[in-house]
């Protein structure tokens, strides 16, 4: 009815089967095993509070994207504000008792100056007068002066001796401070650099206070929410790096001799089936084997830019297993199953018609044919359930859900 209505001016088509066909035709093709997998986080990140205290706001939630240094929660730091300041304080108070020290070594410093330029004086004095005791003797022998002045020569001498000792007993004293001064403003200067690098360290726990995203990702889970007590060994949220992403599966031991580092993948996300795959490579293949599934991990690292993939979503991975050559290929659909043997059916003057093939490799599309066919030969890939030999048959288009409409009817069938 539906033909008659589509061209009422000839008849509908008598018994004629719509098919879709394909062309049996040489194209690369490199033998692949499917397997299905799942996306994991490229790093699987738990975030914990470095120190004790209430949460006080968590302001991501799970699916967030976050960059990284953006701050994903904060735990409540007035104590440790408060610790902050008063190691300030105390690198204020030992910074004064630095400049003092200084001070008071430049005093001392500046009393052995003084010192050693009043010594440097009263030994210019003490070589005069001993000059003058040893003149005043000899003119006292020669009787040029009298006993008495000698003997006032000699009081001088004597008080230049005087003056000479105590300069150096101030010497000696002023250096022995200077010393001391010296060995208090190591003292302050040291105990300063240790109140700077408290502070430091204060504020360093006090960063602690406010995590942080480590890297950029998406959040997974949040454990707590504001107003609890958190702790170093409470975790509070954990997130995935996905830029990249790890894509994984189970591969079975017989397939993974066949399988190396850099073996091409076409990956495919079940949970978006409208978009196309994707290609990667091989970036490891993991040496365990479970011993119960005798699987080992095959994974495959995908930079993800555009997040395509995301931790958990199923996947289905065609993996390349040896070299692309030009092969003789099909659709995998047009193969059907006749007894023990393999076999397509074939489009020839409007009727279907069985011809038994040999196949070969397959990447899950298409699969080799060995012999049986050349290319060029149209084979059906649709709307074989009900073939028989010698079928008629009319060109039509299926879609997802079957057939999009019968085929137009014209004279020829």
């Amino acid at each position: 009815i539906e033909s008659q209505s589509m061209e009422m001016t000839v008849d509908p088509p008598a018994g004629a089967m719509p098919v879709e066909t394909a062309v049996a035709q040489l194209e690369p093709l490199a033998p692949t095993v499917t397997y299905t997998g799942s996306a994991v986080a490229y790093n699987d990140i738990a975030l914990y509070p470095r120190v004790e205290g209430w949460i006080t706001s968590i302001p991501v939630y799970p699916g967030d994207r976050v960059r990284q240094g953006q701050v994903l929660a904060q735990v409540d730091a007035r104590e440790l504000n408060a610790r902050v300041r008063e190691a300030q304080f105390a690198r204020q108070v030992a910074a004064q008792g630095y400049q003092a020290a200084i001070q008071s070594q430049g005093q001392a410093q500046a009393q052995v100056e003084r010192a050693q330029q009043a010594i440097q004086s009263a030994r210019a004095n003490l070589t005069y007068w001993q000059e003058e005791i040893r003149r005043a003797n000899t003119l006292v022998q020669e009787e040029v002066i009298t006993p008495e002045e000698a003997q006032r020569e000699q009081s001088q001498f004597e008080a230049a001796q005087s003056q000479y000792t105590q300069a150096l007993a101030e010497l000696r004293g002023a250096q022995r401070a200077a010393a001391a001064a010296r060995f208090q403003a190591g003292s302050q200067q040291a105990q300063s650099k240790q109140a700077a690098a408290t502070v430091q360290a204060q504020q360093i726990v006090r960063g602690y206070a406010t995590i942080t995203a480590p890297q950029s990702g998406v959040i997974t889970e949040r454990l707590l929410s504001p107003g609890s007590l958190a702790g170093p060994t409470m975790q509070v949220l954990r997130m995935a790096q996905i830029h990249p992403i790890r894509l994984q599966a189970n591969v079975a031991e017989h397939d993974l001799k066949t399988v190396q580092v850099g073996n091409l993948v076409r990956i495919r996300n079940a949970k978006r089936p409208e978009q196309p795959p994707v290609d990667a490579r091989v970036t490891s293949v993991f040496p365990n084997i479970n011993p119960q599934t005798r699987t080992a991990i095959v994974e495959a690292i995908f930079a993800n830019a555009e997040e395509r993939f995301l931790p958990g979503d199923y996947l289905v991975m065609d993996i390349q297993t040896a070299a692309s050559q030009p092969r003789l290929t099909v659709p995998t659909d047009a193969l059907v199953q006749r007894g023990d043997q393999q076999a397509v059916w074939l489009a020839k003057d409007g009727k279907a018609q069985l011809r038994f093939v040999t196949t070969g490799i397959t990447n899950g599309p298409r699969t080799v044919i060995v012999q049986g066919l050349k290319a060029g030969e149209q084979v059906i890939v649709r709307g074989i359930q009900n073939l028989t030999e010698d079928t008629a048959i009319a060109e039509a288009k299926y879609g997802p859900n079957g057939l999009k409409a019968l085929p137009k009817a014209v004279s020829a069938n």
